[in-house]
């Protein structure tokens, strides 16, 4: 909660007049309560259509668009930004440029064959214009909603929904590196910091690490 935290201030303060949400599933009442705190809009998965039959990974992508008229950006709980970045900056303003982030392997679960050969990419922070009905294009992706999901379904499906956009960029670890619990990978001139694992550990040595960094944080 602390990462969300800060990433939910970070944010604010970077981009003040935006409209902030945070999704949830199953969550127990004091974990609810927590993100109460948060001063954020709150939208429980569970009520909303579940267009991808999702079980566990998937549901990330629920709702596909909160508002389709306007720009969106994707963050997980466990990305921290740190300064403005250039193409969330050019979305904001009517860019028709989606953007993801780079990864540092190839994990698209079963949706491999549905990603150009060669790509490594990130999940954890993307954007989409507005006019792009993810819930349409995603279910065009899609096959077999029956079978178990796999743990990096969901990454495959952004994946392959972003780099299906007539215009996408892909923003390279320099700029939003993966700082894992055993890694350190902290600079000033990062965007941002993603630190993934987060979610599954008590606590994250990467997240202590950069508090310990003296990277300023806003």
């Amino acid at each position: 909660m602390d990462i969300l935290a800060q990433a939910v201030k970070n944010c604010k303060s970077l981009y003040p007049n935006q409209n902030y949400f945070i999704t949830y599933n199953n969550l127990k009442e004091n974990q609810l309560n927590q993100l109460k705190k948060l001063d954020v809009q709150l939208i429980d998965q569970t009520k909303e259509k579940n267009y991808l039959n999702a079980k566990t990974c998937t549901f990330a992508l629920i709702p596909g668009r909160i508002d389709i008229e306007a720009p969106e950006i994707f963050m997980d709980n466990d990305v921290v930004m740190a300064r403005q970045h250039p193409l969330v900056n050019e979305l904001i303003k009517g860019s028709t440029k989606a953007f993801v982030t780079e990864g540092l392997f190839r994990l698209f679960g079963k949706y491999d064959n549905q990603v150009p050969k060669g790509l490594k990419i990130n999940s954890g922070f993307f954007g989409l214009p507005a006019g792009v009905n993810v819930e349409a294009a995603v279910k065009s992706i899609v096959f077999n909603t029956k079978t178990k999901e796999e743990h990096f379904d969901f990454q495959g499906l952004v994946a392959a929904l972003i780099t299906r956009q007539k215009k996408y960029q892909i923003i390279p670890l320099e700029e939003v590196p993966v700082c894992r619990d055993f890694m350190r990978v902290f600079q000033t001139s990062c965007y941002a910091y993603h630190f993934v694992g987060a979610n599954r550990l008590c606590k994250h040595n990467g997240w202590k690490l950069f508090l310990a960094s003296g990277v300023k944080l806003l």
